[in-house]
Parts: C-alpha cells; structure tokens; sequence
C-alpha cells in the first residue's frame, strides 16, 4: 500500500483543555499570554460558547501536510484536502459526521513548492481549489469533478515568488476570486474571476509593507468579501472593506502578546458577519473574535495540548450553519474537528 494513503483511526477525546490569556479589542492586562491554568477539559457548562473536539482521523507520513477547507462533496458539511509535498498528492478528506474518508484527487507536479487555497472557483456546489507554485509564479485552478480535480491555468503573478493569496466572492458574483498580497511593496491585488482566468487589479497597499497575513470572509456582512490584516509588529487587526475597487482599512483590535499567532476566518457567532479565530503556540490557546461591525470582541474557546506547531483551518463541519475548527499536529498527524457548541 501507498505510504502516503491516508489512515482513519477511530474518534476519541482531545486531551488537555485549559484557560491562557488574551488580549481582546483592547490589550490583556497582564500583557502575555499566560499559561494554562488547569489541564482538565473545560465542559460546556464551564464556558458560554467553546469548540468541542474530537479526533476524524490520522494521516501518513505524520508531517508536511498542509490543509484547507471547504464543501468538496457538495453535500452541506465542511471537508478538508490535505496536500504533501513530498509527492504532490491532493487528498479529499469527505466529513462523514464522525471521520474525514480520505481519497486521492490529483497529484501536482512539481511535487513541492505549492500553496492552496480553497472557493467555488467554478460557481457551482462543489469547492475547487487554487493552487500557486512560486518557482514561475503560476495561478492554478482546480476544478472540482466530484472524484476528481482538473487543472487549468488562470494567471501567471509577477515577480514570481513571495506571494500569499486567500479566496472569497470579491467580485459579488457567486464566484470565488483570489486576492494576492505581496511583501515587497505591501500591494494587494483582487484576482476577479472570469470563468477561465484571473484578471487583476491593485485594491490596497499596506504598511509597513513586510510580514502581513490576511485571512477573508464577509466582514462587512454584505454580498463582496471582504479582508482582515494581522500584522505581528504590534498585534494589529485590520478590516479591509470591500468598496468593489479598493479596500478601505479600519483597526478592529489589537492582541497580546503582539507576535506569533495564527488566524482563520468563519460565522462563529452563526449570523451574517464573519468572524476570526486566533491561535498561539505559547500555551495553544483558541480565541474567537466576534465581529460586533466595528471591532472584534474575543473570547477563549480552547486550548489544545500540546501548546504549539498546530494549523487550523475553519468550515461548517457539524453542518450547523456555524463554523467550526480543524486542528492538525504534525508530530503524530492527527486531525481533529473542534465542534462550536453553546
């Protein structure tokens, strides 16, 4: 068998849910983030709202792999695909409601050097996905065939290297579009899609223009979506609003410690504005930050065991109509689905 075949192991509980600190849309008073307090699972009962976790399943080899999110199946719940550069393997991980059933869909070539991420690209039912190779700068599509993806290219980026992209409606059409940033100069470039190709055009320049990352989602609760902007200098959070040629930017909060985390974006609150989850690897503490329509108001849903090298990625999985969290850990290649309950 295929050393890379992905493994299912059976659902059990994940280990070590405890209190840290955070600094909300104004910074923690004691200005780092504390250790965990305790090492039993907080219960629903002990918190308002949390993310309840379970484990769907175990890939191999442990490391390399790199995840995103979103409905490959079509059928209302939040997959994953899982990629190795080892091979360029594509992996459909389908949400049975209690594991991720794990099948091959493409292999990329060259095998490494790929970054992924995931819209309805093709403006039907189905996720696609986006792949960007930095050692030509080419922007790929994926298009999603049901057991299958089928590659096309849509761009080509200059300079080649150094890019980072996320996926959303900017455009307001049904159809997913990519937005690029890049470090050299702080440009943000919305990647308006066509139908077979990406046409681009300079939305934004941030500074300083180094060590942005930007996740996407409907901020502003309309139908374009929209950016947010962490920048680990001083822990800002920008909201870039979509005005459909340009993004205007509004802090909506400020964390602490400043450096070192990690966001994803997603409707955890459940209604019509996205929000954000932040991780820190300093005691594995999960934070979701409300959107109010002006700020965001966090509030400790987790913290996973052990504290560091997680990446998480957001989608409906429980088929909720709210988001949910996957956490993967490279040193035993587990994934695990934290559920939003209360």
């Amino acid at each position: 068998m295929n050393r890379y075949l992905m493994r299912l192991l059976t659902a059990c509980l994940l280990g070590a849910v405890a209190g840290g600190a955070w600094g909300s849309s104004a910074q923690a008073a004691d200005g780092d983030a504390a250790a965990p307090a305790a090492t039993q699972p907080r219960t629903h009962s002990q918190l308002a709202a949390s993310f309840a976790f379970s484990q769907y399943a175990t890939v191999s080899p442990a490391s390399g792999w790199a995840f995103v999110a979103g409905d490959f199946a079509g059928d209302g719940r939040a997959d994953v695909v899982g990629y190795h550069p080892s091979n360029g393997s594509l992996w459909v991980g389908r949400n049975t409601g209690s594991s991720f059933a794990f099948s091959q869909y493409a292999t990329v070539s060259p095998a490494s050097g790929w970054s992924f991420v995931a819209g309805q690209f093709a403006g039907d039912f189905r996720t696609d996905l986006v792949g960007y190779n930095a050692a030509n700068g080419s922007v790929w599509v994926g298009r999603n065939a049901g057991s299958s993806f089928t590659f096309s290219q849509y761009a080509t980026v200059s300079p080649a290297s150094g890019w980072s992209f996320v996926a959303g409606d900017f455009a307001g059409d049904g159809r997913a579009d990519v937005v690029g940033y890049h470090p050299s100069n702080g440009s943000l470039w919305v990647g308006t899609n066509t139908g077979s190709a990406f046409t681009f055009a300079q939305y934004a320049t941030v500074s300083p223009a180094a060590n942005w990352s930007f996740v996407a989602g409907q901020f502003a609760g309309d139908f374009r979506a929209d950016v947010v902007g962490y920048h680990p200098s001083n822990g800002s959070l920008w909201v870039g609003t979509n005005t459909g040629s340009a993004f205007t930017f509004a802090r909506y909060a400020t964390v602490s410690p400043a450096a070192n985390w990690s966001f994803v974006a997603g409707q955890f609150a459940g209604d019509f504005w996205a929000d954000v989850v932040g991780y820190h690897p300093s005691n594995g503490s999960l934070w979701v930050g409300t959107n109010t329509g002006s700020a965001f108001t966090f509030a400790q849903y987790a913290t996973v065991s052990p504290a560091a090298n997680w990446s998480f990625v957001a989608g409906d999985f429980a088929g909720d109509a709210r988001s949910d969290v996957v956490g993967y850990h490279p040193s035993n290649g587990s994934l695990w689905v934290g559920a939003t309950v209360g």
